[in-house]
């Protein structure tokens, strides 16, 4: 599920993503590789009353995260994916044996 996150307050928000929750939420590490170095969190930023969708709900999980969405600094949407297209019908027009005059 995917969720989207609006900044409610009237300051741009800047929240880092850190690997400890967000990617241990995440199941997989989404931290930008360095070299030499330790990779870097991805973060996430928000303008004054905007707002981010397509977020993976993991990011609910990011202490910071929480905080403001109690302090009410946050709200949060969440998106129900769209259905998955169904499989075809198993009956198929049929055809008439005619051909079509020329």
């Amino acid at each position: 599920m995917t969720v989207t996150l609006i900044n409610a307050t009237r300051r741009m928000k800047v929240i880092n993503l850190p690997h400890e929750s967000y990617c241990a939420a995440l199941g997989t590490c989404a931290c930008v590789p360095r070299k030499g170095a330790r990779p870097l969190c991805l973060a996430l930023t928000l303008a004054a009353g905007a707002s981010a969708s397509g977020l993976d709900d993991a990011v609910l999980r990011v202490p910071d995260v929480a905080r403001d969405v109690r302090a009410g600094e946050l709200r949060v949407r969440r998106e129900v994916p769209p259905p998955k297209p169904s499989s075809p019908s198993p009956k198929a027009p049929r055809r008439s044996g005619r051909k079509k005059a020329r």
